[in-house]
């Protein structure tokens, strides 16, 4: 069973070799000249050394055979060694000139690679904690792996030349020497073949621990965690947290690295007892007149080679066959199919201006989850309108959001933009059409003009448009009294930067919203942490914006609400009521309910009902 178990394993390892042939392809894509030439010279340091040793040993041999007589014959093999010798240096500088220029590219073209698929990835992808797993791996590998995967082929390549070089060397005297200095090489391989396995296995599973270390790291390393973990007194908890982890890891670490030193140990007295045998046979025959002086020099540098070529070329294979378990990764993550693909982008129709969007019986559950965030919800809204939506924590507000910009898929139900299936249309084009502010939304460590410009990147050196937006919100004023104005760096985590408060933040985030061109406006609790005037300011200026649009807010203000052209009212995943403020009051049912609580003062009726934020 153990055999068998071996066995899977080191197929396994030779199945990922597949992934040599992109990896050099991916290589070649950066810069195929530095590959040609690294490999040119690659070549040539596997010939130079060989070429030294036969050149030597034909130097000696003439300095014994012409003493006294003429000099010119030692001088051209001297010449001729001065000349290999400074070959060797020039290409060895040269290769590492070239390999540390192609590595700076290599990391810069392969995170750019690895950017580009993440963004393409939906929110599904993202909350899979198996797919995030791929994603950390793929990005412990990308810095190092892949191009240790081409240096090592080139290690190998060389260490072959050289190796084939002397072992004819020494076989054409005696073969049973060259043959005596690799048995154990072999098989020094095969266990270190063994324990790369046992090492990646370990490495994969613990990228889960890894993960929720960087995370513990990350908590109390960041200013945004600061306050709370100084008011609940956490970093002493969340450091042994920190340390539990890693004392595990240790422990596993340091058996590995026993492991290795024993069998290190083992092979390397072996490969030093047979060397000092072979040393003493090549003195042997030479003491006995069988050889010269020169050959003598020749065969032990040979022997040398021999063991050192042979010993990196193993090593190299299995150094190349666990890099191959690492680099598959990566190429996991790449080859990943994204959630939300439905299709061809050909099958997809043009998306003209949003006229209506209507819902049909949307039912959504979130993924992993039994329960449903949405239940059987229609409702149409058309061009012009500005609808407000309401609703206890968790009742759905937000997934409508996030099931128009379609982040998900929804499975039950349709929901149609100008009478056609949401589906239909690319995601692109859909989220090309609508702006939104999040309840969650980004606070860029960038400056205001980034904060606000990305809202519609091709106008991003727009100063002027980003301004006006910028008054829509009511940021303008905090703006002009920033040192540096619109090119003020907003944050923490860089020099000279400029930290706002979480109102001043959201009113950024609003102007971000309002300087994109859009069809459909929507602010997710957009007044979450403003003050009464600073919200009044927004709303006015929203109603403005979305005058011919679509407009969508969801707040827990009924002060704000009431002003919408219609309020769909949402309780527990369903559509519960839907109508004008007045109207809905005048129902007497959940909405009126909602907003006696909020209009009355506390009493211990209504503190025990108030659900609302």
């Amino acid at each position: 069973m153990m055999r068998k178990n071996i066995g899977e394993k080191m197929k396994e390892m030779f199945i990922a070799t597949k992934y040599w042939l992109r990896t050099i392809k991916l290589l070649f894509e950066v810069n195929w000249f530095y590959m040609v030439c690294i490999i040119v010279f690659a070549i040539l340091q596997g010939i130079l050394p060989v070429a030294t040793l036969l050149i030597t040993q034909e130097l000696i041999n003439t300095i014994l055979v012409s003493i006294g007589k003429s000099f010119d014959p030692v001088l051209f093999w001297f010449v001729l060694l001065a000349i290999v010798s400074l070959v060797l240096v020039l290409v060895q500088i040269i290769q590492g000139y070239l390999q540390s220029v192609l590595q700076i590219l290599i990391v810069y073209k392969l995170n750019v690679k690895l950017m580009k698929k993440s963004s393409e990835l939906s929110l599904t992808d993202f909350e899979n904690p198996e797919i995030y797993d791929k994603l950390q791996r793929a990005q412990g590998e990308v810095g190092t792996r892949p191009f240790q995967v081409f240096t090592t082929l080139l290690s190998i390549i060389t260490g072959i030349i050289t190796l084939l070089s002397s072992a004819v060397v020494l076989i054409t005297w005696k073969w049973w020497v060259f043959l005596l200095l690799i048995i154990t090489p072999i098989i020094s391989t095969y266990y270190s073949l063994k324990i790369g396995k046992w090492e990646f296995d370990i490495q994969v599973q613990r990228t889960p621990k890894f993960r929720k270390s960087w995370y513990y790291s990350f908590l109390l390393t960041k200013d945004i965690n600061y306050k709370e973990i100084k008011a609940f007194n956490l970093g002493e908890y969340i450091v042994n947290r920190y340390k539990k982890i890693y004392d595990d890891f240790i422990v596993m670490d340091k058996k590995i690295a026993r492991r290795k030193a024993v069998v290190g140990l083992i092979f390397s007295c072996l490969e030093e007892i047979i060397g000092l045998f072979i040393t003493l046979f090549i003195i042997f025959v030479t003491f006995t007149g069988e050889i010269l002086i020169g050959n003598l020099m020749g065969y032990m540098k040979a022997v040398g080679l021999c063991v050192t070529s042979f010993k990196g070329v193993f090593n190299s294979i299995a150094s190349l066959l666990q890099n191959n378990l690492y680099i598959k990764q990566f190429f996991e993550f790449l080859d990943l199919e994204t959630d939300m693909s439905v299709g061809k982008q050909d099958d997809y129709i043009e998306l003209g201006d949003i006229k209506k969007i209507e819902f049909q019986n949307v039912s959504f559950k979130y993924p992993g989850t039994q329960k449903y965030a949405l239940k059987n919800v229609s409702f149409t809204i058309k061009k012009g309108q500005i609808i407000g939506i309401v609703g206890e924590n968790g009742s759905g507000k937000s997934t409508l959001t996030k099931l128009l910009l379609r982040l998900y898929r929804v499975e039950e139900g349709t929901i149609l933009i100008n009478d056609q299936d949401i589906n239909k249309y690319s995601e692109e084009d859909v989220r090309k059409r609508m702006s939104v502010v999040f309840q969650d939304y980004v606070k860029y460590e960038l400056t205001v003009q980034d904060n606000i410009g990305l809202g519609n990147v091709k106008s991003l050196q727009n100063k002027e448009r980003i301004l006006q937006s910028a008054e829509k919100s009511g940021a303008k004023s905090m703006i002009e009294q920033f040192p540096e104005g619109i090119n003020t760096q907003l944050g923490s985590w860089f020099a000279e930067s400029q930290q706002l408060s979480g109102g001043q933040w959201q009113k950024i985030a609003v102007a971000r919203s309002f300087f994109k061109p859009a069809d459909i406006y929507i602010l997710d609790e957009p007044s979450a942490v403003l003050d009464p005037i600073s919200e009044k300011h927004i709303f006015d200026k929203f109603f403005n914006v979305v005058e011919d649009k679509i407009g969508i807010f969801t707040s827990h203000r009924f002060s704000t609400i009431k002003i919408a052209n219609e309020i769909l009212v949402f309780d527990k995943g369903s559509l519960v009521e839907k109508g004008s403020h007045n109207q809905l009051v005048e129902q007497n049912g959940y909405y009126s309910k909602l907003y006696g609580i909020q209009a009355s003062p506390f009493n211990e009726e209504n503190k025990k009902s108030y659900q609302m934020n």
